[in-house]
């Protein structure tokens, strides 16, 4: 199995993947799915007519009950097993409330200092947690600074470009953003 990450590509029509890397309270958050004793990632399938942060904005709250997030798109990736290719985005997303009541396939949460060690898919979520952790690991997300918005497609969420700053104040990323509250 290869894992290769690339920069976010405008044509996302190869995509079939979101997975959100999320954190709240200070650690990142892990679900459980009810058919399984495994810990993994909140993602999924980008469904027919969706765009990736549509689906990731859908399976983040379908899979962890968010209701007040931060959620912010790093990078493309791809997964190349036995010759078959598959393309996903990866999130970040900071999580400031939660709703606790699970609707969907997904049965519990657990909150993690760093990742836990039984994963429902151990060959990739570790690259994919690691990238994120990587990336994120000096970012301030209460230095971020709104630009404009750029759409609304959701009721209740907003569409931003941002600019991240490290704690040192440097700016060091303009990326597209949502916010919900």
């Amino acid at each position: 199995m290869k894992i290769t990450f690339h920069p976010m590509a405008k044509e996302e029509t190869h995509l079939t993947f979101v997975v959100i890397v999320a954190r709240f309270r200070g650690k990142w958050l892990y679900v459980k799915h009810r058919d399984r004793s495994t810990w993994e990632v909140p993602g999924g399938h980008i469904e027919n007519g969706e765009s990736p942060d549509v689906a990731a904005v859908r399976e983040l709250v379908e899979e962890t009950t968010a209701l007040e997030y931060h959620l912010i798109p790093l990078m493309d990736y791809g997964v190349e097993k036995e010759g078959i290719k598959n393309y996903g985005r990866l999130y970040f997303a900071e999580i400031y409330e939660l709703n606790e009541s699970f609707e969907f396939e997904i049965e519990t949460y657990g909150l993690y200092e760093e990742m836990p060690v039984a994963l429902t898919y151990p060959k990739i979520q570790p690259y994919l947690f690691g990238a994120v952790r990587d990336m994120i690991g000096g970012i301030d997300l209460g230095s971020i600074e709104s630009l404009h918005v750029e759409a609304n497609d959701l009721e209740s969420t907003k569409f931003l470009e941002v600019t991240v700053f490290r704690r040192d104040g440097k700016a060091i990323m303009k990326i597209p953003s949502v916010v919900v509250s």
